[in-house]
């Protein structure tokens, strides 16, 4: 099927790396909608993986923002949070097992770190390959300083173990610039966009 992005929400995601991507897959979670005054992309894909606890008034109108962008990318959002963003159309729920997971088993779905974890399952399930992570920097800063909200529930040592779980046949490459990453070969954006 060809390659996708998995877009993180680090402090090194920039959108001039994002406006690059506007003709590629790319798949992003999070509060990804803050950087949309800045750069023409929108995601392909929406992955929304957060347990019931995480969810609050903020993140059910992030979810909302994400849905009224244009175009509005195909969402993926846990089973979950159906009932609370009340909203139907184009969205694909799914149950991810969260407890004792420490490796993949697809095609069924593992938290494992993060919504990053499951885009990166989910873009597999639909069979792309490569993946190219950016902006997954694993050091716990966000791209806006406003992105937690006060409510910081970052945990990059949960993070990097959900990388550490991911199989090894499966081809990930990280063009994020910098970050705590580096269990993937490293590899330049603008190189790979090249080619």
């Amino acid at each position: 099927m060809g390659p996708a992005w998995i877009i993180g929400n680090g402090e090194s995601l920039k959108p001039e790396r994002l406006d690059a991507l506007v003709n590629e897959v790319t798949f992003a979670c999070g509060r990804i909608h803050l950087m949309y005054p800045f750069t023409d992309w929108r995601p392909t894909y929406y992955v929304q993986a957060e347990k019931e606890s995480y969810y609050d008034k903020g993140m059910v109108d992030d979810f909302r923002k994400i849905m009224s962008s244009d175009p509005t990318p195909s969402c993926y959002i846990e089973k979950g949070m159906l009932g609370f963003v009340r909203i139907t159309r184009d969205l694909q729920d799914f149950v991810a097992c969260r407890e004792g997971c420490t490796e993949w088993h697809l095609p069924e779905l593992c938290f494992n770190g993060s919504s990053l974890h499951v885009a990166m399952q989910i873009a597999t399930n639909l069979g792309y390959s490569p993946l190219y992570l950016l902006g997954v920097d694993i050091n716990g800063e966000h791209f806006d300083q406003d992105y937690d909200r006060g409510n910081s529930k970052c945990q990059p040592e949960l993070w990097l173990e959900g990388h550490k779980n991911v199989p090894e046949d499966l081809e990930v490459y990280n063009c994020t610039v910098g970050g705590g990453l580096d269990i993937y070969p490293r590899r330049d954006l603008w190189t790979v966009l090249a080619h």
